[in-house]
């Protein structure tokens, strides 16, 4: 099964904790932590061979990335999958609050 998200950085969802130990991050910031999400996913994951993974850079970068989870596991599993990855993400940098919403399969 294939299952897709539209994730993206969001200062609207930032913790009261994050916003007392970060700032607001500028849109060239936005558009490169949106770009290197191949590389963070790369080397801040534990590896888990039941999914394949494959992104995509929206245009403008500002507005986020597709992520394309392809399984043999139900959409429950890839939910937590990628939600835990945001997580890891998201504690790694204090300025840093990446959300993911998933997106109509069709």
């Amino acid at each position: 099964m294939k299952y897709a998200y539209k994730v993206w950085h969001s200062e609207q969802h930032k913790s009261p904790a994050k916003i007392s130990l970060g700032r607001a991050l500028e849109p060239h910031e936005v558009a490169w932590e949106h770009r290197n999400l191949v590389t963070f996913l790369e080397h801040h994951h534990d590896a888990d061979p039941s999914f394949q993974v494959n992104l995509k850079v929206l245009d403008p970068p500002t507005l986020g990335v597709i992520i394309m989870l392809e399984s043999g596991s139900d959409s429950d599993a890839a939910d937590q999958w990628l939600s835990g990855f945001l997580v890891r993400l998201n504690k790694l940098e204090p300025n840093l609050c990446l959300i993911a919403e998933p997106l109509p399969r069709g």
